[in-house]
């Protein structure tokens, strides 16, 4: 029952506060891994701007019960990309969406990591020139969610009023100019990432979970 208490504690806390939990978001591109398998070794296109990774750290409390770190099951990741894109001929803003719901990420006082992951295809697709949009044109928000759907942590990609004023626009009604394009934004599970470094990032819940 104290730690039930505890967590209550903590996201009541939380929730007042939606900085409460200290993190990070920075934007970068990637080539995609190069695997070996079955002895055959896997390549990068040429010219490919390789992968948009989201990269995300958060700091957890270190709350224990009987020398037992307490954990957080159900926290969902929502991770937004705004960038400068063109389609249908017409110059318009892209907002790229996606989420990693985590299966459990235990209160430790360390820091953590996730990335969400955007294919070179989707960034290729949109590019107003060429086939790379530069990440200084980007801008990001990466957003924690308990399973009641409470705010304990929001990160933007840079500081400053500018970027929250962006992303402020789009809350609600979506205006005019902006094309949204859900669940592109791939949690780790689901791209070439998956087996590497596995034990450095909490478990995403399995899809027959949810």
């Amino acid at each position: 029952m104290k730690s039930v208490f505890l967590v209550l504690f903590f996201l009541s806390a939380c929730i007042a506060n939606a900085q409460s939990l200290k993190g990070s978001v920075k934007l970068e591109y990637r080539p995609s891994p190069l695997l070996y398998v079955f002895n055959q070794s896997t390549t990068n296109k040429a010219g490919s701007p390789g992968w948009l990774m989201v990269k995300v750290k958060y700091d957890m409390p270190n709350r224990k019960k009987g020398g037992k770190e307490i954990w957080l099951d159900d926290i969902t990741m929502e991770t937004e990309v705004l960038v400068p894109g063109s389609y249908k001929s017409k110059n318009v803003t892209i907002l790229l969406k996606g989420k990693t719901i985590f299966w459990s990420i235990p209160l430790n006082g360390k820091s953590h990591l996730a990335t969400g992951c955007i294919p070179p295809q989707v960034i290729a697709r949109f590019a107003r020139k060429g086939s790379k949009i530069e990440i200084s044109k980007m801008h990001a928000r990466v957003t924690f969610y308990t399973s009641s759907r409470k705010i304990i942590m929001r990160v933007y990609s840079s500081s400053g009023s500018r970027i929250k004023g962006y992303f402020k626009k789009i809350d609600g009604a979506v205006s005019s100019g902006i094309l949204t394009v859900n669940d592109i934004v791939m949690p780790r599970n689901k791209t070439p990432w998956n087996v590497i470094n596995y034990e450095l990032y909490d478990v995403i819940k399995p899809d027959s979970q949810r």
